[in-house]
């Protein structure tokens, strides 16, 4: 990517994740370019609350315990995004709040980020095979140009 440049996509629920009324739903468009190589950074806020909560620094304090998992919807093809070098947690296991991410063809795709807690198999790549529970998961569009 452009040295400097920063996207920032938000997924926001109005009543937040796990809540039966989830009221008004904001989903941004992650728009990137074709061969090229990105470094994402999953931040997580509390917006009822004034000042708004960071609740990054609790999740990253407790890394061993979670796991930030991206999938694109569409295993193969055009919009098709690669993740490699993620961060670790104290042992060296997957974390994955920051992660590289690799674009190919021009095309559109959704990329599914899931946050999980007590995984039972760090090294998972998908909810089903990380097992534990599912904190967040969050859906967005993809635009590859």
């Amino acid at each position: 990517s452009d040295l400097g440049v920063s996207k920032i996509v938000n997924y926001r629920i109005e009543n937040g994740f796990g809540n039966t009324s989830q009221g008004t739903i904001e989903i941004d468009t992650i728009k990137l370019e074709k061969n090229n190589h990105y470094h994402m950074v999953a931040e997580l806020y509390n917006e009822k609350y004034l000042p708004t909560q960071d609740i990054t620094e609790e999740v990253i304090a407790e890394k061993n315990e979670h796991l930030f998992l991206y999938n694109t919807i569409a295993s193969s093809g055009a919009g098709v995004l690669s993740f490699v070098h993620g961060s670790a947690d104290d042992n060296g296991m997957p974390f994955n709040q920051t992660i590289d991410v690799i674009t190919l063809a021009k095309g559109t795709s959704l990329l599914q980020v899931n946050l999980m807690h007590e995984p039972s198999n760090k090294n998972g790549k998908t909810p089903d095979e990380s097992g534990g529970e599912t904190d967040v998961e969050a859906i967005f569009p993809v635009v590859i140009n």
